[in-house]
């Protein structure tokens, strides 16, 4: 599904007019070196960790360093500059981007480097065909859904008979850190909190994993931490059942699609060190976008890439 093309180089080596519609290969630099330091999301973890070791291969000299304790410790750290890339599964939120407007003087610059789909995963064995977004939302608000406010707490409740009909539905989500935590709030909530009985826990493949252990559970999670344990529920939309495949994620078909972001603190009229600059191009070309997928997420398109490249060598 890529096609690839050389960015032009300049005299400053800041590659600028690449070709629409086509992603950029990535050339590599002389004297790259030094640390980079990621402040950010659990989501994002293994593909900021597979981006850092495909870019020490090329930079023996560069050393990455990795902290993945949720979204909401990205604005922080950007904010105070202890970090160089804030990787974040949502959007800054405007609380977030005034703080940091009211401390720099200027916006923090938004990346987006993937596209991913929050998936609903059950246990492998559990046969409900799929759910509706109003139903996701009586099951894990602490009101009820958007439209009847009942709760549902039974798979019975779901039109599961048998064994199943008594079964209470045990519910798996992020901490109020995550920016999963924050999305599914926000799409499929109607702003309600989320129940009191849901067990919040600390990554995303945690979830997963417990999902896989307890036949009458459901969780959130990433689309790529999908296992063989757990089965990816559909979701029935305006009559339709549809899943986060690559193709409903990337057509935006997926209710639950959402871009993933790496933020950055760059000045105006002021470039970006090399180190961070070469990072973000390797993200964007077409090696970085095929990691992309190889970790089960959806690239962005090309034409974003190419105008996320030309915003960060802007000087």
């Amino acid at each position: 599904m890529f096609k690839a093309s050389v960015w032009l180089l300049m005299v400053t080596a800041v590659r600028v007019d690449a070709e629409e519609g086509v992603f950029a290969d990535y050339q590599k630099q002389l004297n790259i070196s030094g640390k980079i330091i990621s402040t950010g999301s659990d989501t994002l973890a293994n593909l900021m960790s597979f981006w850092g070791d495909d870019f020490k291969v090329m930079y023996p000299n560069v050393e990455f360093e990795m902290h993945s304790e949720g979204s909401a410790t990205a604005p922080p750290a950007l904010l105070t500059a202890t970090t160089d890339l804030a990787p974040m599964s949502r959007r800054m939120s405007d609380d977030e981007r005034n703080t940091f407007f009211q401390r720099w003087g200027y916006l923090p610059t938004e990346i987006a480097v993937a596209v991913d789909a929050v998936a609903l995963f059950v246990h492998r064995d559990n046969p409900l065909p799929a759910i509706t977004l109003n139903q996701l939302a009586a099951i894990f608000s602490n009101t009820g859904d958007c439209i009847h406010h009942e709760k549902i707490t039974t798979w019975g409740a779901l039109g599961l008979a048998d064994s199943w009909y008594y079964k209470h539905i045990e519910t798996y989500g992020r901490n109020a850190d995550s920016g999963s935590y924050s999305f599914f709030k926000d799409a499929v909530l109607c702003q309600s909190e989320f129940n009191h009985d849901m067990q919040n826990l600390p990554g995303s493949g945690s979830i997963v994993q417990a999902v896989s252990y307890n036949p009458y559970a459901i969780g959130f999670s990433g689309r790529g931490y999908k296992t063989s344990g757990v089965r990816t529920l559909p979701i029935l939309l305006d009559g339709k059942v549809t899943l986060p495949s690559e193709l409903n994620t990337a057509e935006w078909g997926y209710p639950l699609s959402r871009y993933l972001y790496i933020y950055i603190n760059k000045a105006p009229a002021k470039a970006l060190t090399p180190l961070v600059r070469e990072f973000m191009a390797y993200v964007l070309s077409i090696e970085g976008q095929k990691t992309v997928e190889l970790d089960g997420y959806v690239a962005i398109s090309a034409d974003l890439a190419n105008q996320n490249i030309e915003l960060l060598a802007k000087p």
